[in-house]
């Protein structure tokens, strides 16, 4: 196709030219290709997308058509094919216009993979063809072909269309983050150095009788963490033994000895340990008459071969010195987790048939009966149950995937758990058994007992079969079920260590939570999600290591590290110094975890204005409130994000289209570098991902002849071209005469050249001319009724159309005739119905008698109707006026008294 040659728009559709086994190098170079290239053949295609036979392959094709668009608007189009492709439309139906609007350099899989692939807005006009080309190349596999259309002006939503596209803008709060970030730096580290064991003195003295001396207590402490109470009479064995179980000591020991003078026992308590310089124990008495003092007989000195952080309180395990990021990575995330006695960790297996402790596989307790698992929450690890009303079922599963099935009681009665909360003071079982009658029975019972209430934990242990033999005398008992209640607060409560066994796992239910090492911040419910550790050496004795923790639920406002067993020099609340001998190691706080954000926003749109929105506002609340904006309509809000970057997606649901950006006003959010703005993340719109022939035409040489059906234009399956012909138009050279009537019985007669020798349609303004005799350069007809006035005359005839004129147009004037009127006399009064008749009438017609006006009540083309206004006794014209044309009557209008009805008086 010659780009230069005129084209025209025809029936529906693209024509899509296709060559075969074609490989260009650029895709300009299908421009050169044509009917006698290798390979080629052509098809009409109705809409988009198209896809080619699975066995096509190596390709080219070339799209022609036109682009017409269903309305007036902006337009983004987009392109996607299969391998590569190139779009150009042009600004008009000129081919030589075209311009490349979008593009694809390589496959990809949809319309929104590559920026190329979008056009800029083009505003169009409705039904205006736009001239536009898709050249198309495929390598191998599948090949498609596909044009979308985006338009911002629609006035449907999705729900009252498919192709329409619903607003959706995002409420985003942003502000500066920072996790909680603290250096520990190592200096002046010593290779070797001598350790030196602490010893300690603990002296106690009691006024108690050596009878009552088993009944006076006093407990000690390292850390957080008291042993259980200790007589005073106690032997150094039972005083090391209670030392040896705390948390806070471990992994290292201890040893005692005792010795006795006036002064009371004293505990030489010698600390197994090259770590360093220990803390007083400390101490708590159970009575009045029992005194404890504790010297320090020997200051312990670290061999520096390792170094424990502590926080919160909480000591790590020992770490190496020079150990590697993910040695303290791994010290500081174990430090995370409570650390649980071993007794109650037990094993599934002969003696124990169901263990949970909740920190793997937790997919099968997804049923909120049942209990949600929670995170940085646990007795032991970080993970527990919160509200497990259902503790046990038989259809829970094993590791290997078998179910538990009953529990026989008879073989595993003991049921141990970690508890916190507000737990009621019953518990409930489903169980079966078989009653001195021999019968098996499945029941459900309620069975008292007492829980410790709040939120520090504590243990329990039952025996589930004595129990239920108190009050169902019988055997073989299997338990199908436990159950835990809420109290009457309806409060949470939480689970873990979870143990159905042989044995219970504590002789002393109550010390166990004493054993156990809490996480740091447990009380305060602060923990972190993630921690790294980055670590820089610049000399074997000069070490840092960059601790950075991201705090779970934005908790923020976390202690200082610490350095155990070393003697602090100085300290803030963001740094400290830590120091033995030469050798010091300092922790420094870059950054604090930030705090999540606080204060109000508002909302504005289409003028209105929602105001003192919270920043962490639920998605029903800030719906309820947008939704209170004039002309806001219906919306849905879906919140994501987390604490530190809060995000709210509102879409529009009622009002359709494109719509304003909201604005916001934050400046009462309080925030480092705090931002909460809108961004619009869909534009409401009509997106036609398939377009249909309708919105396409066919190129063609010539003028086609288009039809359309209820608006839908049809596809030409022939020659549907039309070509206008100077030798096939007729030229009106004259008429005559220029002027008559139809009451006249006026004959027109039109001359001209190229006339056919049949009858014309010929008008003289909207009133028919009906043909009377027709030659080959005339027509004659007899003039239609129609008002009288100058009217131009049209000629068309059945086989070749409308005529030109060659003076440009003819004038003919229909002549205004008043031939008569009734009666010729009436009343001086007036109120005469007067009927004028003759040709040329119409509305607009006016009646005078005399000089004045006649009021006409009705008219036709040839009869006026009118009441004659008052006047004097004698003759009057009577004249018709329309327009710039008068007549008047032949004859004279008489106002005669005795037509004049006379009122000579009124009674009553």
């Amino acid at each position: 196709m010659n780009k230069n040659a005129a084209v025209y728009p025809g029936g529906r559709g693209l024509k899509m030219e296709v060559w075969n086994n074609s490989r260009p190098s650029s895709l300009s170079n299908i421009w050169s290709y044509n009917k006698n290239t290798t390979g080629y053949w052509s098809q009409w295609i109705d809409s988009m997308p198209h896809v080619f036979p699975r066995e096509m392959d190596y390709f080219t094709t070339r799209f022609t058509g036109f682009f017409v668009p269903p309305a007036t608007g902006n337009y983004t189009i987009y392109l996607q094919c299969d391998d590569r492709c190139d779009l150009y439309l042009s600004n008009s139906s000129r081919p030589e216009n075209k311009v490349k609007v979008a593009y694809q350099p390589y496959y990809v899989s949809d319309y929104t993979q590559l920026a190329s692939q979008k056009s800029q807005v083009l505003a169009l006009e409705k039904d205006k063809p736009y001239y536009m080309e898709i050249l198309q190349q495929e390598y191998g596999g599948a090949a498609t072909i596909n044009f979308g259309l985006f338009q911002g002006e629609s006035s449907y939503t999705e729900h009252q269309m498919d192709n329409a596209v619903n607003e959706v803008q995002d409420i985003v709060a942003d502000y500066d983050v920072f996790d909680e970030e603290q250096v520990v730096t190592f200096d002046m580290w010593p290779a070797s150095v001598a350790g030196v064991k602490e010893v300690q003195n603990v002296t106690v003295s009691s006024s108690c009788s050596d009878a009552l001396c088993s009944s006076a207590f006093f407990s000690l402490g390292y850390g957080r963490a008291m042993t259980a109470p200790i007589t005073v009479s106690a032997s150094a064995a039972e005083v090391e033994a209670a030392l040896n179980s705390l948390w806070s000591i471990k992994p290292d020991t201890v040893m005692v000895t005792k010795q006795q003078s006036s002064e009371g026992s004293h505990f030489i308590v010698t600390f197994n340990s090259d770590r360093g310089d220990f803390e007083p124990l400390h101490f708590e008495v159970f009575g009045s008459d029992t005194n404890i003092t504790v010297t320090e007989v020997t200051k312990g000195r670290s061999n520096m071969k390792t170094f424990t952080l502590l926080w919160g309180g909480i000591p790590t395990k020992p770490i190496a010195f020079n150990a590697s990021e993910s040695e303290v990575e791994s010290a500081l995330e174990d430090l995370m987790k409570a650390e649980c006695p071993g007794e109650i960790l037990t094993f599934e297996g002969t003696d124990v048939k169901y263990f949970k402790d909740f920190e793997n596989d937790n997919s099968q307790f997804n049923i909120a009966n049942e209990g949600t698992p929670v995170d940085h929450s646990g007795f032991c690890g970080r993970w527990s149950l919160r509200n497990a009303e259902i503790l046990f079922k038989d259809s829970y599963t094993t590791e290997s995937g078998d179910t538990y099935g009953p529990v026989s009681l008879d073989k595993h009665p003991m049921l141990c758990f970690a508890y916190k909360g507000m737990l009621k003071d019953e518990v409930g079982m489903r169980f079966t058994y078989q009653d001195n009658k021999g019968q098996t029975l499945t029941l459900t019972t309620n069975i008292n007992t007492i829980f410790n209430k709040g939120f520090k934990w504590s243990y329990k242990c039952m025996n589930l079969r004595s129990s239920l033999q108190t009050q169902y005398i019988g055997s073989r008992y299997s338990l199908l079920e436990f159950y835990l209640y809420k109290d009457a607060s309806g409060e949470d409560f939480f689970i873990d260590a979870v143990h159905i066994g042989k044995m219970a796992t504590a002789i002393d239910e109550n010390a166990v939570p004493n054993k156990r090492r809490p996480a740091p911040f447990e009380d305060s419910g602060r923990s972190f999600e993630l921690i790294s550790v980055s670590k820089h050496a610049s000399s074997t004795s000069r070490i840092s290591y960059e601790i950075k923790a991201t705090p779970a639920d934005c908790a923020f406002d976390f202690p200082l590290l610490g350095v155990g067993f070393l003697q602090m020099s100085n300290n803030s609340e963001d740094a400290a110094e830590f120091k033995e001998g030469a050798a010091t190691v300092t922790i420094a706080r870059p950054h604090r975890a930030s705090p999540p954000l606080n204060g109000t926003f508002d909302a504005m749109i289409y003028g209105g204005r929602a105001e003192g929105l919270s920043v962490d506002i639920s998605e029903e609340d800030l719906k309820y409130a947008l939704e209170g904006i004039a002309g806001m309509g219906q919306v849905t809000v879906q919140k994501s994000g987390t604490c530190r970057h809060s995000q709210w997606s509102v879409k529009w649901l009622t009002k359709p289209g494109d719509q304003p950006l909201i604005q916001v006003d934050y400046s009462s959010v309080v925030g480092e570098n705090v931002i909460v703005s809108a961004t619009e993340t869909r534009k409401g719109s009509l997106w036609i991902q398939s377009l249909t022939g309708d919105f396409f035409r066919v190129w063609e040489n010539k003028p086609q002849v288009e039809v359309q059906i209820n608006g839908i234009p049809s596809k030409c399956s022939g020659d549907c071209g039309f070509i206008w012909s100077e030798e096939k138009t007729p030229v009106v050279t004259g008429i005559s005469p220029s002027q008559g009537s139809n009451g006249l019985g006026t004959l027109l007669t039109v001359t001209g050249t190229g006339f056919s020798s049949e009858n014309a349609s010929i008008m003289v303004g909207k009133a028919r001319c009906h043909i009377e005799a027709t030659t080959a350069t005339t027509q004659v007809c007899r003039l239609g009724s129609t008002s009288a006035g100058t009217n131009p005359v049209s000629v068309s005839f059945p086989s070749l159309g409308d005529s030109r004129f060659s003076d440009g147009s003819f004038l003919f004037t229909y002549q205004l005739i008043v031939s008569s009127f009734f009666p010729l006399s009436g009343s001086v009064a007036g109120g005469t119905l007067l009927t004028v008749r003759g040709f040329g009438f119409s509305q607009n017609a006016t009646v005078t008698v005399g000089s004045a006006e006649c009021t006409v009540i009705d008219s036709t083309d040839t009869e006026l109707k009118c009441r004659t206004p008052a006047g004097a006794v004698g003759s009057q014209t009577v004249t018709v006026l329309l327009g710039n044309m008068s007549q008047t009557a032949i004859s004279s209008f008489t106002y005669d008294n005795n037509l004049t009805p006379q009122i000579t008086g009124l009674n009553p």
